[in-house]
């Protein structure tokens, strides 16, 4: 089954429905760079006498947003901390394991920062029409360019046509030969990424975790 680990069977249903209402009105997985089924789960709590047109209206506006990239350092502190205290974002971040307050934010953006100032390149804000919806990018893990992306619940949406491009920033980029994914292993919906071109190269273990790791060619 095309499923989450965990989801109750009436969350399975919901997100079901969902899926059917977006195909019935023509939306596919890969329309315009689009996940349907992120966005299904985004919307599988909502009421179902209210689903044809949330989840609707969903698609029409992720298929309007103008993708942009700019430094964690100019977004609102207390956006980035209503963002990762979302309990669905942490479910696929192993590592996410500490409260978010402002002291975090402010203890990770600097770290984002001096990503920049070693290697002239880390992880971005991800704006859509000028709005944070997440953050994500590429950062130098020893001599690969690991690719990671968190986006907000609601835009999950949008993770397919980031990635796309994000990547396409790396491969006009001569540093990034390839890029590397981490994925947990509770990830199973990997279409995409496969669709990319990755290939899976073996288990990876960071900070005590266990990954996925798949790598692409950019060259």
């Amino acid at each position: 089954m095309d499923c989450s680990p965990g989801w109750t069977t009436s969350t399975l249903n919901r997100w079901q429905k969902v899926k059917q209402v977006l195909f019935l009105h023509g939306f596919h997985r890969d329309k315009a760079g689009i996940d349907i089924r992120s966005v299904a789960y985004a919307c599988s709590n909502i009421h179902s006498s209210l689903l044809e047109t949330i989840a609707s209206q969903i698609v029409r506006s992720l298929l309007k947003h103008k993708i942009s990239f700019s430094r964690l350092s100019a977004i609102e502190p207390a956006e980035i901390v209503a963002h990762m205290s979302d309990p669905r974002v942490a479910e696929h971040m192993p590592l996410l394991t500490f409260e978010w307050d402002l002291a975090a934010v402010a203890q990770f953006v600097a770290a984002k920062e001096a990503c920049w100032e070693r290697d002239g390149l880390g992880h971005w804000a991800i704006l859509a029409n000028g709005e944070y919806v997440g953050w994500g990018g590429f950062q130098k893990e020893t001599d690969e360019w690991d690719f990671g992306l968190v986006l907000r619940p609601c835009y999950f949406g949008l993770g397919v046509s980031i990635s796309k491009k994000a990547l396409e920033f790396a491969t006009a980029d001569a540093r990034i030969p390839f890029v590397t994914f981490l994925l947990p292993p509770s990830r199973t919906n990997l279409g995409a990424l496969k669709r990319f071109g990755a290939k899976f190269v073996g288990m990876a273990e960071y900070d005590g975790a266990k990954f996925f790791k798949y790598r692409l060619k950019t060259e």
